[in-house]
């Protein structure tokens, strides 16, 4: 099997310009150190504050505040550790990149522009992302337990650590988030490229049987690089849902019981800006399912020829596999993440928000 080195004229498409993406597909040990530091810098925040509200005194706190920033510093040592892992298993997530070079190098044109139009609507995202994250760094409070270890100080270097060690953080995660919309985005175009291969086939050059079986080699072999990366970020995809659902749960509840308006206030923003990393994450997760999905159309607008048994027989494969519906990411690997999780999720988080009120009685 060819690397992706071998592959110049398609270097573009195939390697994500995210750093965590490329940290796992370039052998490099700059790449390494940027792994690591994202790693450690998600870690050591989550640990340094447990540790300061399990051994700094502070009533000064509701207590779902306190549960939701504990929460939430576990959730960075997860994503910590998920980081350091990605690059310990690196090895099956290039053996998935390289096998994807392989589709998508066969209509290069369609690939590329599919992900060069993803990258530029991922912009505004990324340019939200960057202003949200560190205007509400520079804004929101620390927690009382937070601020009672670094209000004593009388030099400023405690407090501009914090401040730093709360930005880098940020742009981590932001560029969390891009590694996985980079890695839904490749995914997706796989399935672009299989559409396009057999519209084109349809219209311009005879139909052989041989033709109908080299895409549905394809489709399968899609199907199985989209299952190991679905296994190489199962924890990871699992992590996401529970830490953003509970977190939009959480900020409902201050949005509704914030003792100052200010808080109230803080409630909605990071509210909202939680239901948008949700929804996008989700939309990307659920996207790569529905192109798989959509595929069929393409396919079965060949059954309306005339062709011999064994092309008829290749194409009624081909939409067998199909129609199977399997295939995209899982919610840890009990269904696939569909447009019907997406509504099973709308009528939980519903649930729970109508229970909101009753969180903290």
């Amino acid at each position: 099997m060819h690397q992706i080195h071998d592959k110049k004229n398609v270097i573009k498409l195939i390697v994500p310009t995210g750093l965590i993406a490329k940290s796992l597909l370039m052998d490099s040990k700059i790449y390494l150190i940027v792994n690591l530091f994202i790693g450690f810098v998600f870690v050591f925040k989550g640990l340094f504050v447990i540790y300061a509200a399990f051994n700094i005194e502070s009533s000064e706190e509701i207590l779902i505040s306190r549960i939701e920033d504990l929460f939430n510093r576990i959730n960075d040592i997860l994503l910590g550790v998920c980081v350091i892992y990605f690059r310990i298993n690196r090895s099956k997530y290039q053996r998935s990149f390289s096998s994807l070079s392989q589709i998508l190098v066969t209509d290069n044109t369609v690939a590329d522009q599919y992900v060069s139009h993803h990258r530029k609507i991922f912009r505004y995202i990324y340019l939200f992302a960057i202003v949200y994250e560190f205007l509400s760094d520079l804004v929101m409070d620390y927690p009382p337990y937070i601020s009672k270890m670094i209000k004593h100080d009388h030099t400023v270097i405690r407090k501009t650590f914090a401040i730093i060690v709360r930005l880098l953080v940020s742009y981590a995660w932001i560029l969390f988030v891009q590694f996985i919309f980079e890695t839904c985005v490749h995914l997706q175009s796989a399935f672009i490229v299989i559409s396009s291969n057999v519209s084109r086939v349809n219209k311009r050059s005879p139909l052989s049987s041989h033709k109908i079986q080299t895409f549905r080699q394809m489709y399968s072999q899609t199907g199985e690089i989209i299952a190991n990366i679905d296994s190489f970020l199962v924890l990871t995809v699992l992590g996401l849902y529970i830490y953003l659902v509970a977190t939009c749960h959480f900020n409902l509840v201050k949005l509704f019981h914030g003792e100052k308006t200010s808080e109230s206030i803080m409630g909605l923003i990071f509210f909202g800006s939680h239901t948008v990393y949700l929804i996008f994450m989700t939309f990307h997760f659920v996207h790569v399912n529905l192109l798989s999905v959509k595929c069929y159309e393409t396919v079965y607008s060949l059954s309306f020829g005339y062709y011999s048994p064994e092309i008829i027989n290749e194409i009624r494969l081909f939409l067998e596999r199909i129609g199977r519906h399997d295939v995209g990411f899982t919610f840890a690997k009990i269904f696939v993440i569909s447009s019907n999780f997406v509504s099973s999720l709308a009528t939980i988080s519903l649930t729970i928000a109508l229970a909101a009120p009753n969180l903290l009685q």
